[in-house]
């Protein structure tokens, strides 16, 4: 469907606002150009029963300044762009959801130019924001969620370039069954731009992506947020921030990226947060960046072993297997000869370079971290930094006097584990989850992790 007004609402939108008109040229000597007119704006909305609706809205650009009649006449400004909004949202009792919103901010328009040598004065058109806001929600299948924004340019002038416009992405997919959820934001910002007097500065970008999948379905949230090229105007700044979250053991991955543009001076960062529980842990990487990569990554059982070097990262792993432990600690023969062996068990894992690692073990007793590798890293507990002392490669720490529920952090690989008895130990021995599990002794332990439990 294709419709030049706001206001309609299926299953497919496409808004397209109306450019706007040039300025006229002028005739006789003295006569200056006319201002171009502004670009109409776009407000597309797909909001119906569809298990996949699309809402793309285009903002008119702006029309450009007339030109002078003589080389004395000056040209005439160029017009604003039109504002884009796109909004999509779906929700579905049974089968799977989907939802895609795409707006795109009109351009400005071109100053006008006299006809020779004379002074210029004529300024470029500013571009205008575009909004982007895609919801999907499925009861028994998967979610997948995207929303693209990217915001008008400012175009040239000869007096002053126009301003780059704001672009702003969100996506939220939430996977209530056993689904998975995927959810991307991306926002680009438009540019500034050239002026002989000064060019224009760039817009700021925010792109949010989140990810929930209640019923252990993989849950991955992607947010790229780039902000406008400034060419020396005023700096412009983007945010990324990605939340995935899930349960079960399952993979929950969030990756935000947030870019610099040409030219700009001014903040650019970007978060990401994962979070899984598995029998009895409950983990949570995290990681933030600097005009950079940051990705974390929460899992049971096993994951990747390894990190992007480019990105600042955080891989955190619930009741990790006995393949991906003794493959993690590798050649750490101190960390295996405590942690491997035929009555220890491994609770958590975590890689780190520059994120954290947050973890909630039911089991309360002896804990040992194994340092597989330090590159630098400390420890918070119960909302306390605790001071383990300066440890090398290949060490083991015993955590059992702070009753461990708490984050790592910084840079390296580690365990966390201890012994567990043969026989059930008494009820006083296990502590309450921190996120509301209780009661939980080793018998629901040892039969998640597929081994047979023993009388008391």
């Amino acid at each position: 469907m294709t419709a030049s007004a706001a206001g309609v609402h299926a299953g497919d939108v496409t808004v397209q606002g109306a450019p706007g008109e040039n300025g006229a040229d002028g005739v006789n000597p003295g006569d200056g150009g006319g201002d171009g007119g502004p670009g109409g704006p776009a407000t597309a909305s797909a909001s119906s029963a569809d298990s996949v609706n699309k809402a793309t809205a285009f903002g008119g650009n702006g029309g450009d300044g007339g030109n002078g009649a003589t080389f004395t006449d000056y040209g005439g400004d160029g017009g604003t762009g039109g504002a884009a909004k796109a909004t999509a949202a779906t929700t579905v009792i049974s089968g799977s959801a989907g939802a895609d919103a795409l707006a795109s901010g009109g351009n400005g328009g071109h100053g006008g130019r006299d006809r020779g040598f004379g002074p210029f004065y004529a300024d470029g058109g500013s571009g205008e924001a575009a909004t982007a806001i895609a919801t999907g929600s499925s009861g028994s299948g998967s979610a997948t969620v995207s929303a693209s924004a990217t915001g008008g340019s400012g175009r040239d002038g000869t007096g002053i370039g126009g301003s780059g416009a704001d672009a702003n992405a969100s996506s939220t997919a939430r996977a209530n069954g056993s689904g998975d959820a995927l959810s991307s934001a991306n926002a680009t910002a438009g540019g500034g731009g050239h002026g002989i007097d000064l060019s224009g500065s760039g817009g700021n970008a925010i792109a949010t992506a989140n990810a929930s999948a209640a019923g252990g379905g993989k849950a991955i949230a992607t947010a790229v947020a780039t902000p406008g090229d400034s060419f020396f105007g005023l700096p412009s700044t983007a945010q990324a921030t990605s939340d995935a979250e899930t349960i079960n053991g399952a993979m929950a991955q969030a990756l935000s990226t947030g870019g610099p543009g040409n030219g700009t001076f001014g903040y650019v960062a970007s978060s990401s947060t994962a979070k899984t529980s598995f029998a009895g842990v409950t983990t949570t990487a995290t990681a933030s960046a600097y005009a950079g990569k940051a990705a974390a990554i929460a899992q049971g059982g096993s994951a990747q072993t390894f990190v992007d070097p480019d990105a600042v990262s955080a891989i955190s792993v619930a009741l990790p297997d006995k393949a991906y432990a003794t493959t993690l600690i590798d050649g750490a023969s101190n960390v295996a000869d405590a942690l491997l062996g035929p009555g220890d068990e491994i609770f958590g894992a975590s890689i780190l370079n520059g994120g954290s690692s947050t973890f909630a073990f039911a089991y309360q007793g002896d804990l040992l971290l194994g340092v597989i590798d330090n590159l630098g890293f400390g420890i918070i507990s119960n909302g306390v930094p605790i001071w383990i002392g300066d440890f090398g490669d290949d060490t083991v720490i015993d955590l059992s006097s702070f009753g461990f529920s708490g984050t790592i952090f910084g840079y390296g690989t580690f365990v966390f584990g201890g012994a567990v008895a043969e026989t059930v130990p008494e009820a006083s021995t296990w502590a309450m989850l921190v996120l509301g599990f209780a009661g939980l002794g080793l018998v629901g332990y040892r039969q998640a992790r597929g081994a047979k439990p023993q009388a008391a």
